[in-house]
């Protein structure tokens, strides 16, 4: 299993992805913390919300707003996608 997380300026699904971190069960490695491992950029690096569901990912719920206190340029938004291998 695959989970990508992802962030985008506007609450929207074609909205720009502007960061995203990657994990792969695949490549555990026992004793290391998750987040330690090596993770490739995924295959299909999607542009888009909506591009990463063409490429067969799931969103595991709605986006999670961020307020602008985290960030120096505003609020944003966080998505949780998934895929199995």
């Amino acid at each position: 299993m695959e989970v990508l997380v992802v962030t985008t300026k506007d609450c929207d699904m074609r909205s720009e992805i502007i960061g995203w971190t990657h994990e792969d069960a695949g490549l555990f490695v026992s004793g290391k913390p998750i987040g330690m491992t090596s993770s490739p950029v995924p295959p299909s690096s999607p542009k888009t919300i909506l591009e990463a569901l063409f490429y067969r990912w799931k969103l595991l719920g709605p986006p999670v707003e961020e307020p602008a206190e985290y960030t120096v340029n505003g609020n944003y938004f966080t998505w949780w996608l998934t895929r199995e291998k």
